[in-house]
């Protein structure tokens, strides 16, 4: 129940936060699918750095996956302009990010987890 409680609120998170940025951001949904590198610090100030990939399943809305060595996280996502959002799940947890969708292609935002007291940041690059 407190995970099903978790994953509402993310949710809904998710939904403001999309639908606040949306007002501030033009036009219509970018295509993000692709394979990401990603370069993380954590709120502790330790960094990490794994693999994503982003799948679109509609105008917007998306999956995306993080591997970080033998961690896995999994989660919905959705882009409107340059803001790219994600609720997800990662050791038992339910997370949120969002990013800045920058004119190279990368993303760079923050991120944090029910549990968590500060943000931390992440930057997605597409691969080569």
């Amino acid at each position: 129940m407190k995970r099903l409680s978790f994953l509402v609120l993310a949710i809904f998170a998710l939904g403001f936060t999309g639908s606040a940025h949306a007002q501030g951001g033009s036009g219509p949904a970018i295509d993000v699918a692709g394979k990401y590198d990603v370069e993380g610090e954590n709120s502790d100030g330790t960094t990490y750095s794994g693999t994503a990939e982003i799948i679109m399943t509609g105008r917007g809305t998306c999956t995306i996956r993080w591997v970080f060595g033998d961690e896995n996280a999994e989660g919905i996502c959705m882009v409107r302009g340059r803001i790219f959002t994600s609720a997800y799940w990662l050791k038992g947890a339910v997370g949120l990010a969002s990013y800045d969708i920058r004119d190279d292609g990368s993303m760079h935002g923050l991120w944090t987890l029910s549990d968590d007291d500060e943000p931390g940041t992440e930057t997605l690059t597409l691969s080569k």
